[in-house]
């Protein structure tokens, strides 16, 4: 199995969307690097896309993944403007390869207090998985998110201390 891990951060360091996906890969302690012949186990990779644009190599590496996980920041109840031009691109060459079934998750978070504030950009990335003819996994809307980076610093906060409510 390979994983994308994609932080949607246009932060170059420390950003919130980095610590979760980090906390999250940890989950995974059996996972390998993806070899130069491509040959793995359960591979992890991870991607920041910072810019509005992705280059072919990482298209076609994501391309070959069975799962993307999405993690950013809200931006305006929506998804950054960066991410949303990456996410055009990688409809473009995403779409014709729809025979593959590839799972996407997608983790938001905001400064709000409350997680459901994110619900439009997960709704957003939802109507992008049916338009790229793609499996939508499930989402997560992480509210307090300044606060939640400061309990990862000073607590060592993990993923799988947090409470999830349906």
């Amino acid at each position: 199995m390979k994983i994308a891990l994609i932080n949607g951060s246009p932060k170059a360091n420390g950003s919130v969307s980095a610590l979760i996906l980090q906390s999250l890969r940890e989950r995974f302690p059996d996972h390998q690097e993806q070899r130069d012949d491509g040959a793995c186990g359960t591979c992890i990779n991870t991607y920041h896309f910072s810019k509005p644009q992705i280059n072919q190599q990482d298209l076609a590496e994501l391309a070959a993944c069975d799962t993307l996980v999405f993690a950013f920041p809200l931006y305006v109840d929506g998804i950054p403007s960066h991410l949303l031009s990456c996410l055009s691109q990688m409809e473009g060459y995403l779409k014709p390869l729809a025979s593959k079934e590839m799972r996407v998750y997608a983790i938001v978070n905001c400064g709000f207090y409350e997680g459901r504030q994110n619900q439009h950009a997960l709704d957003m990335m939802q109507n992008w998985c049916a338009k790229t003819r793609l499996i939508w996994g499930h989402g997560l809307g992480i509210g307090g998110a300044m606060g939640w980076r400061q309990q990862i610093k000073v607590n060592g906060l993990k993923v799988r201390d947090l409470s999830l409510r349906k």
